[in-house]
Order: structure tokens, then sequence, then C-alpha cells
């Protein structure tokens, strides 16, 4: 399985539609940090104005991650081929998560220390409070981004349709905060706050706390990401399992 990640993950860094993306959340890294040096210039403008860019790059990566990662596979018959040479499925689907943690993480790694050595060369001057701000909302759109991407596997290993799997995707990165915003004006949920135990809310209640200091939000953390992720491959490898694969 080592070989067939490593070569899955040299074709998604080397994949033009990939870089580009990558280096249009740097571009645009970039615009907002200039539109800030224009305005009063201080730590605080600067990290506002990388939570701006995020909204935009976030989507961006999102979108770019997924389809980098899971598109190809039913639209080229590549993952047809690697199950008639007796690749399992559940091996096949594993990697292909693996493929997605790597990316994502790679990805937001990469712009992070972009925006990190932006501020530093504009001289931004962050005190801790702001570049714990920076770090909590990279955090977020990471983990969001990699949530996402596991769910929409249900989708693409059901039905075998790229382009519902990748709608769903794309729908939850942009409207899963309006969701959470729907469900909060429930009664019974906005009065017991069952919102923290849906995704999208874990992790904005969890940045929240660790933005105040409160330390073992990293549970909720852990907890939000793992069990979605868990319970994607589960029903995925179960759906999956039972697909007819055309060859």
């Amino acid at each position: 399985m080592k070989n067939l990640i490593a070569a899955d993950l040299g074709r998604i860094f080397r994949k033009p539609t990939y870089r580009i993306a990558l280096a249009l959340c740097f571009v645009l890294s970039l615009i907002w940090a200039v539109r800030a040096r224009l305005d009063v210039w201080n730590g605080f403008t600067f990290a506002a104005g990388q939570a701006g860019a995020l909204n935009m790059c976030g989507y961006i990566l999102g979108i770019s991650i997924y389809l980098s990662v899971y598109a190809d596979e039913f639209s080229s018959n590549s993952m047809q081929c690697l199950i008639g040479h007796g690749v399992s499925r559940f091996r096949l689907l594993l990697a292909k998560f693996t493929d997605c943690v790597i990316v994502t993480a790679v990805s937001y790694l990469l712009y992070y220390l972009f925006t990190l050595v932006l501020g530093l060369v504009m001289g931004a001057g962050m005190n801790s409070a702001e570049f714990n701000f920076i770090s909590g909302i990279m955090m977020v759109a990471a983990l969001k981004s990699l949530g996402y991407a596991t769910f929409s596997m249900i989708i693409l290993y059901w039905t075998k349709n790229v382009g519902l799997a990748t709608f769903t995707d794309v729908f939850l990165l942009f409207f899963g905060g309006m969701l959470m915003g729907l469900l909060n004006e429930i009664p019974v949920i906005k009065l017991y706050s069952l919102d923290k135990y849906v995704f999208e809310g874990m992790l904005t209640r969890a940045n929240v706390s660790l933005q105040l200091g409160q330390t073992d939000a990293w549970f909720w953390v852990f907890f939000a990401i793992v069990r979605i992720c868990v319970f994607s491959i589960i029903v995925s490898f179960l759906l999956f399992r039972k697909r007819e694969l055309d060859f």
C-alpha cells in the first residue's frame, strides 16, 4: 500500500491544477496583506486580513484537494484496474483517505508558512494572540476540508458519480456554516447547545475555546475529526463493497 500511496501522491503534487490552486491562494494572501498594509498597519489588521483571505482560499484549497485525490479515480477507470490487479477495496479506500490526509496537511502547512513569512517580511509585528488567531483559523479550515472531503467519499463510492460527490463536497464547504446556523434556530438544539456535537459546530467551538486558552478543547478537535472520518470510511466501505464496477 505504501507504493500505491507514494505513486498517488507523486501524481497529485505534479498536477498543474493543484499547483495553480495553491499558487492562487498565495496570490490572494498577498493581495489581502497589501490591502491591509495600505490601511492602518499592525498585527491585528494583518491577521484580520488573512482571515478574510482564508475565507476564499479555504474553498479553493478544499475543492482542489478533493478533486486531486478522489475525482480522477473513477473518471479514469484507474480504480477498477487496481481492483482487477488484486488490490482489495478496503486497502484502496484507506490509501485514498491517507492521500487526502497528507495532501491536506501539506497544502495548509505551505499556505500557513507562506502567511507567517509574509507577515514577517512585511513587518506586521503580530503578538501571541494574533499568532494564535491565525493558527486557529488555519487549523479549522484544514480539518473542515479533510472532514468534508472524507464525508463526500460516501457519495462517491456509493454512486460512482464524480460530479455528485464533488457537488456534495463543494456544498458542505460553502454552506456547512449556514446549515449550522439554521440548526441553532431549532429551540431544542439552541437550548441544550447540541450544535457542539455536529462537526462544524465542534470545530468552531473548539477553536474559540483554544483562543481563550482552554487546552482541553484539543479533545473536541480530535474527537470531531476522528468521528467524521471513521464514520465516513466505514459507511463508504460497506457501500463500496456491494458496488458493481465496470471494467
